[in-house]
């Protein structure tokens, strides 16, 4: 992928496509985004902590 922008948008389309495709829920009622290297859960400073920071988060809303 040319950037982390586009590899972390296209793991969030697959699951977006997962969730249409094998459990039937309206695409009308999902979105995707991908927040690339700029919503880290731990800093990018070793490997184990880039291996966390790689992951798809699921907000679940009553909207």
């Amino acid at each position: 992928f040319p950037s982390n922008w586009e590899l972390s948008t296209r793991r969030a389309t697959n699951v977006i496509h997962f969730f249409i495709d094998e459990c039937g829920i309206a695409p009308s009622r999902l979105t995707a985004t991908g927040n690339a290297e700029f919503k880290p859960v731990k800093p990018n400073d070793s490997s184990e902590n880039r291996q966390q920071n790689r992951r798809i988060d699921i907000v679940v809303s009553k909207e």
